[in-house]
């Protein structure tokens, strides 16, 4: 933290920037923004009851190959019918490809260009801030520490597993994630 006093770094979420001032200079950085873009499904889909289906969405540009799958709300997924999960996903030649459940008892048909979610950099749960409270004051001032919100920890770590079919990697890969934590 000294970085930001040596160089008069003032934080602005409202403007959404940085200014750092050093010597004479002022240095003004905008945040990086995060633009949700839409997944859609490239062709119709037949589901049958109980059963699962990899499904192949297509998006209109990728910004990476690497990207977070925020799948539709559950009420719109109780609406159709279907299970989605959120997870990182890989983008090739703007499409994706998702496993899709039909948990109920007849079958759903997925529409071309439904969408099932949003993809973007960063799930929107994910807060990579580390936050702090005053948790004694004393005779030289307030003394301060980290806080940890667990629950927020928790569900951060089970959607971005949340795409890895196989139990045992799942239980494997969260938990080292929450040991190294």
């Amino acid at each position: 933290m000294d970085w930001l006093t040596y160089y008069d770094v003032h934080i602005l979420p409202g403007d959404q920037q940085l200014k750092l001032h050093h010597r004479r200079w002022l240095t003004i950085a905008s945040f990086d923004t995060d633009t949700p873009i839409d997944a859609r499904v490239d062709k119709e889909y037949q589901i049958l009851p109980g059963s699962e289906c990899v499904i192949t969405l297509k998006i209109t540009m990728a910004p990476a190959q690497n990207l977070y799958f925020q799948a539709i709300n559950g009420q719109l997924q109780n609406q159709r019918r279907i299970t989605l999960q959120d997870g990182l996903v890989t983008v090739d030649n703007s499409t994706l490809k998702v496993q899709v459940l039909n948990s109920s008892k007849s079958s759903v048909t997925l529409q071309k260009n439904v969408k099932l979610g949003t993809l973007s950099h960063l799930s929107f749960d994910t807060y990579c801030s580390t936050m702090t409270q005053v948790t004694e004051v004393g005779a030289n001032g307030p003394r301060i520490s980290t806080v940890s919100d667990e629950n927020l920890v928790n569900k951060s770590i089970a959607s971005l597993v949340a795409h890895i079919t196989d139990q045992q990697q799942h239980q494997l890969v969260e938990w080292l994630v929450v040991t190294k934590w």
